[in-house]
């Protein structure tokens, strides 16, 4: 019941009647008599109390039927009791009738101030004008709601066109982007000749878009594309497809299309796959680099190759001792040592041929990049490159 009161409360009438009821409380609404009960009702809702928790009733005039009798009292030609009336509208927020009666000033009084300036009028150059018209009078223009001028009307709809145009292109190379993946080489090749036809700048974002396609065919042709493009946003993820594309073709594409671009950052985007878990992969970048000589990969490729050669000599040393050691005698907790019966074959390979064969081909990769990158050729010495590298760097 409060609640309801409360919303009723927020929605009154400009004036309304009254209800008191027996404990006090007076509510304001237009009230209607249904006999043992009232309803009073208002813009956000109605109640309805029974006649006997009601102590009083006052039936009022609401601001507009009030304003409909003042208004009907006044003389057409009475300039100031319309202005009065006006006045007094605004004051009880008949916005609308106030208008009407600032209108009817005017129209006894055209130039009458206060009336015009209600309006919404104002001078400029010797006439009265709403902003609207004074806007239109300096050569502006309304379009999407805001005053503004000819040209940069006609250059956003402009922008809009091309726009709408360049949606309706990407979608054609989307579409012919998909026939490339076709099985049907004459599908294929009607694809390539229709997005021969469309302009560079519209097809560098689906070819991007195409990198990761799971359509190898596609993917071959972005990375082609984007090469001939020299398209330099396609680097960061060109570099990508050189390591990770599982397909050599396409791997070894991306690595053209990079050399094609020119980009002289392109290492920046191949070094960080130097910390993948997977070997392959950071041979694959290894190589990469090498084919972009630049002497900020050096630390990187110096550290993978002391990796490596520390590790193979470290097998190289130890691996025949302790295997050797293992087949004879067993070291027990308490430090006992116990001698194995040779009906019993122990038999551990603490670096498996594979992973020697690894740690040799990454190394061996590391050697070739360190040499196309600097000229020189250290061998397996970590710390004699370093040295040269100290020497040779850029500041």
């Amino acid at each position: 019941m409060v609640r309801l009161l409360l919303l009723l409360a927020l929605a009154l009438p400009a004036s309304a009647d009254e209800i008191e009821l027996n404990d006090g409380t007076v509510i304001e609404g237009k009230v209607t008599d249904l006999g043992d009960s009232v309803r009073i009702s208002r813009s956000g809702g109605s109640i309805v109390y029974p006649k006997s928790v009601v102590k009083r009733i006052t039936y009022k005039k609401t601001r507009e039927e009030e304003y409909a009798e003042r208004a009907k009292s006044l003389k057409d030609d009475d300039l100031s009791g319309h202005l009065a009336l006006a006045k007094w509208c605004l004051e009880h927020r008949l916005r609308d009738e106030a208008a009407v009666e600032f209108r009817t000033v005017l129209g006894l009084d055209p130039d009458h101030e206060e009336a015009r300036a209600a309006l919404g009028y104002r001078r400029y150059n010797g006439q009265w004008m709403t902003e609207d018209e004074i806007k239109q009078a300096q050569g502006y223009v309304k379009h999407k709601g805001k005053w503004v001028t000819p040209e940069e009307r006609d250059l956003d709809l402009a922008l809009e066109a091309q726009k709408e145009l360049d949606r309706k292109i990407f979608a054609e190379v989307q579409k012919q982007l998909e026939r490339i993946g076709a099985s049907k080489e004459e599908v294929r090749k009607e694809a390539a000749e229709r997005l021969a036809t469309i302009a560079d700048s519209f097809k560098t974002k689906p070819f991007l878009a195409a990198l990761s396609s799971s359509n190898d065919r596609v993917r071959l042709f972005a990375v082609e594309e984007l090469g001939r493009m020299k398209e330099k946003a396609a680097v960061k993820p060109l570099a990508r497809r050189v390591v990770w594309d599982p397909r050599e073709e396409t791997r070894a594409a991306a690595l053209r299309a990079l050399r094609s671009i020119g980009d002289p950052d392109t290492i920046l985007h191949l070094l960080p796959f130097l910390e993948e878990d997977s070997a392959s992969a950071r041979m694959r970048a290894e190589t990469a680099l090498g084919q972009f000589p630049d002497l900020r990969s050096v630390p990187a490729l110096i550290h993978l190759l002391g990796s490596a050669s520390d590790t193979l000599k470290f097998i190289e040393k130890y691996e025949g001792q302790m295997a050797q050691m293992l087949r004879r005698t067993l070291l027990l907790r308490n430090g006992q040592r116990i001698q194995v019966p040779p009906t019993v074959r122990i038999d551990i390979d603490l670096f498996d041929a594979q992973t020697k064969a690894r740690l040799e081909a990454e190394r061996d990769t590391c050697l070739s990049a360190l040499r196309a990158t600097t000229g020189k050729d250290f061998g397996e010495d970590a710390g004699r490159w370093a040295d040269w590298y100290r020497k040779h760097k850029k500041p």
